[in-house]
């Protein structure tokens, strides 16, 4: 009777570790997360519309102002030192609200500061910045 109670402890730790083990390796699976910021260091307010992945939003960053327009966890994906902050934007547009123009360009991976964390939850958090030498007030 000993030996059958032995048996079915194993059976059902079997069971149990059968059943277990893929959701505790989906659990230990990394991933990366994305965020995309806009930082106005100007006195002037600025209009963004930004297309991604198909949906259009737009935003009213003002002076002196951080806003965070992009987030998106990805579990199970990561990048490598070729990643470039404009990869998931379709179109991005910047207007200042009282007239002139912002010399910067969004869409240029030059123009964006990419801080990146490697590792199993890794991160890429991409940063334009938008100073008063990079807006013209003129119209």
């Amino acid at each position: 009777m000993k030996a059958y109670k032995t048996l079915m402890k194993l059976h059902r730790s079997i069971i149990l570790l059968t059943i277990g083990f893929p959701f505790l390796l989906y659990g230990c699976e990394g991933g990366t997360t994305f965020t995309k910021s806009i930082q106005n260091l100007t006195n002037e307010p600025f209009q963004l519309t930004v297309r991604i992945e198909n949906s259009s939003d737009t935003f009213q960053i003002e002076p002196m102002e951080e806003l965070q327009f992009y987030w998106s966890d990805q579990m199970g994906y990561f990048t490598d030192d070729s990643y470039a902050c404009v990869h998931e934007i379709d179109t991005i547009s910047l207007q200042l609200i009282q007239g002139g123009s912002i010399l910067i360009d969004p869409m240029d991976p030059a123009s964006w500061m990419k801080l990146s964390e490697s590792g199993r939850n890794s991160k890429e958090d991409c940063i334009l910045i938008i100073t008063p030498s990079d807006i013209s007030l003129e119209p």
